[in-house]
């Protein structure tokens, strides 16, 4: 018995080391990001977490928050049905990291913002994730059909995703409807992106 305690109480301890940095800056991350959550929940949602591998809480909105994901350099938070939240520490030349913040809103069609931001929450810039090539003609495609989908998709809605086993980020576009006919068509349109992070941004 005190032979399993003790194990359990090491392997909460090495829990807690190894996400300390990325709890950190989520339990110190500005309120005007996370409007859902006052910085007391969003500590009992990582300790809740570290200790039993799942946790919940309920947010300002009368609704629920959860932690889908914690590691040592990544997390991913359920805001409520309509927001979810990534958050991944990167490295840069320096030898410091930087704090890549990922907030999609899900609707019909889900939408991305990235932004980047110091260790001490100072913001750095936003990432432009629609500047990217993400459609393309297929060759058996007339022109015609082509420009007729791809008006289905503008102005287009661009989905994001960080990984949490490595420094990439995926970005595809949203598809905005559910019909069956039209979607298996747009879906020969898309290009989905994997862009690695270089130290500064990502390529």
């Amino acid at each position: 018995m005190r032979h399993t305690l003790l194990s359990l109480v090491l392997f909460v301890t090495s829990s807690f080391a190894s996400a300390q940095s990325i709890s950190r800056a989520w339990q110190d991350i500005p309120d005007s990001l996370v409007g859902y959550l006052s910085r007391g929940s969003r500590i009992q949602l990582v300790d809740t977490y570290i200790i039993t591998g799942h946790s919940d809480v309920q947010n300002k909105l009368e609704g629920r928050s959860s932690i889908d994901t914690l590691t040592t350099d990544f997390m991913q938070v359920r805001m409520s049905d309509a927001l979810v939240i990534q958050l991944k520490q990167l490295p840069t030349a320096e030898g410091d990291s930087v704090l890549c913040l990922l907030r999609t809103f899900i609707g019909p069609a889900c939408e991305s913002e990235v932004e980047l931001y110091s260790m001490s929450w100072d913001k750095i810039s936003a990432i432009d994730i629609n500047r990217y090539k993400l459609i393309e003609k297929p060759d058996t495609m007339s022109s015609d059909r082509f420009h007729e989908l791809k008006a289905f998709l503008m102005p287009m809605l661009v989905s994001a995703s960080l990984s949490a086993e490595d420094d990439m980020l995926t970005i595809t576009p949203s598809i905005p409807f559910s019909n069956p006919d039209v979607e298996n068509e747009l879906k020969s349109l898309i290009l989905q992106r994997k862009l690695k992070w270089g130290d500064k941004t990502f390529n």
